[in-house]
């Protein structure tokens, strides 16, 4: 199974150059509370210049349902992420496909098998009470084998070039998830996209 890649937080028209190139599987944009928030209108001028082979996903926490199906619509994402304590119940209310995420913990061992009767993958991230993902913080990946079947897993967590092959090695995950391991001074940065990609593709 190849690793895919998704490359999360994007909010800038320059990325979306080295995302076409290097054709990125997967693009993420978040519209919770973030440093990375991107707004509707922008989040839509940027998914109209990617390459339709591209699928974007827009990340929500604890968002209305109605909300998520009006971005959904308008941006044209074809999967919802979600990052807070959204409910069994209000993941069937949201419907299509949907990732839910869920902290790379041992508590989670139990929560991951009632979502993935919901949901199409589960993402395992460094979450905490105060950031919900994307704080450049690594898994153990050793105590999170095994939670999640290696089809259905999205992996997170303090992801960058250094580590990003160790980490397909231990878990071989479906998708690969980064955000701040492609960043410079809080930016998305071109180069360090490109050697992060091919980082991936070469530990298929």
């Amino acid at each position: 199974m190849n690793t895919k890649i998704k490359i999360c937080g994007i909010s800038s028209l320059e990325t979306i150059e080295v995302l076409n190139h290097m054709k990125a599987d997967y693009v993420g944009f978040v519209f919770a509370n973030s440093r990375r928030r991107v707004s509707l209108e922008k989040a839509m001028e940027i998914a109209r210049r990617l390459d339709p082979n591209i699928q974007r996903v827009g990340v929500f926490v604890d968002e209305t349902v109605e909300n998520i199906n009006l971005i959904r619509s308008k941006v044209g994402l074809d999967i919802v992420q979600l990052h807070g304590n959204e409910s069994l119940e209000y993941i069937g209310k949201l419907g299509g496909s949907i990732w839910k995420a869920l902290p790379g913990n041992t508590d989670s061992a139990k929560k991951c098998i009632s979502y993935l009767e919901k949901v199409e993958k589960v993402l395992l991230d460094a979450m905490t009470q105060t950031s919900p993902g994307g704080n450049n913080q690594t898994l153990n990946w050793n105590k999170i084998n095994g939670f999640v079947p290696k089809e259905r897993l999205v992996l997170a967590g303090g992801l960058n070039t250094s580590n990003v092959r160790e980490a397909i090695c231990a878990l071989s995950p479906s998708v690969i998830d980064v955000s701040s391991g492609v960043e410079t001074e809080g930016k998305k940065d071109d180069m360090k996209i490109r050697k992060f990609m091919e980082e991936v593709r070469n530990a298929r």
